[in-house]
């Protein structure tokens, strides 16, 4: 029997785990991924931008980073939430005023389990 992707909680354990998530990364977008760290339900301390976000999914790797959101419902503000999510997984990666160019490739990817009908 197959899992739904439409569940959250089965989502984060397929996705959290590195062979499923690995799989799942180079059909979707077409890389190699090699997790340093998967992380679930990701917070950055202190917040950055002054919104306490928590990210489904997190994974660094040496050269990307993602940013993998299962979203059910959907609201006007949408791509302004997730775009803010997208800007502060590249904005964390900056760690001095020496550093501004990004090492890794930072991928946001959002999961909508209902079908947009407009």
């Amino acid at each position: 029997m197959l899992a739904a992707l439409n569940n959250q909680v089965v989502f984060k354990k397929l996705l959290s785990d590195e062979e499923i998530l690995k799989a799942f990364i180079k059909d979707f977008l077409g890389i190699n991924l090699q997790p340093q760290t998967i992380e679930v339900e990701k917070k950055f301390t202190p917040p950055i931008g002054g919104i306490d976000i928590s990210i489904d999914i997190f994974v660094n790797d040496p050269t990307h980073r993602l940013v993998i959101e299962i979203q059910r419902e959907r609201y006007d503000y949408d791509f302004d939430r997730f775009w803010h999510y997208h800007l502060v997984s590249q904005v964390e990666l900056a760690k001095t005023y020496k550093a501004y160019k990004l090492e890794r490739t930072v991928y946001t990817i959002v999961w909508f389990t209902r079908q947009i009908r407009e």
